[in-house]
């Protein structure tokens, strides 16, 4: 059990752990190239590609050693229900299992929103003191390829918005559960809400 494991032990199988998923994602490279594969992306620390290949070679494909899983690289788009389809409010949860609704209103809390993105100048998105913005509470990637980190479709700002919303903006109105979590940002939808799955791994 990892309760029983130091730190470095961990660490030391996780560094191992990557050491054989790099190892394997060579092999596929290997073995894509000679299915008349094109490789898209690499994922060396998971062990997985993704690549695009004639129909008529991934059954030949599945059957590699080397390969465990083939899943089609589908569409992504946005939805809504955020806190009924991440089930927040099941007893556990949303009070982070000690029964005190207030837990996730305080910080020590990091969350990331996998999205179109995060507004980091919304005012629902800022730090305070003394209700005055001091500072966004987001950090942002963009894993689209379009070197875009700001929110062009709005919809990675509205789920961050119902986790992590000050409480400031009409006392309260609008205040996440989370509002004293810091935001990652890791934005795989573009301006029109579409991405992959490969873009979200």
């Amino acid at each position: 059990a990892s309760e029983s494991l130091t730190p470095d032990e961990l660490e030391q199988i996780i560094r191992e752990e990557t050491r054989r998923n790099q190892e394997r994602t060579g092999i596929l490279l290997t073995d894509l190239s000679s299915s008349s594969g094109t490789l898209d992306k690499t994922y060396p620390a998971l062990g997985l590609v993704s690549a695009r290949l004639p129909l008529s070679r991934i059954r030949e494909l599945a059957k590699s050693e080397n390969v465990a899983y083939i899943s089609a690289d589908r569409e992504t788009a946005a939805a809504g229900h955020v806190a009924e389809t991440t089930g927040f409010w099941n007893a556990g949860i949303g009070e982070r299992g000690d029964a005190d609704p207030n837990t996730w209103l305080t910080g020590n809390v990091t969350i990331a929103v996998i999205d179109s993105g995060i507004d980091p100048t919304h005012r629902l998105m800022q730090w305070t003191a003394n209700n005055t913005p001091i500072g966004s509470k987001v950090w942002s990637y963009d894993f689209t390829g379009q070197g875009v980190t700001n929110d062009l479709y709005g919809h990675g700002t509205h789920v961050a918005s119902m986790l992590s919303g000050e409480y400031f903006l009409n006392d309260g109105a609008f205040q996440g559960p989370a509002s004293g979590a810091q935001l990652i940002s890791l934005r795989a939808l573009d301006e029109n809400g579409r991405g992959s799955v490969s873009n979200a791994i």
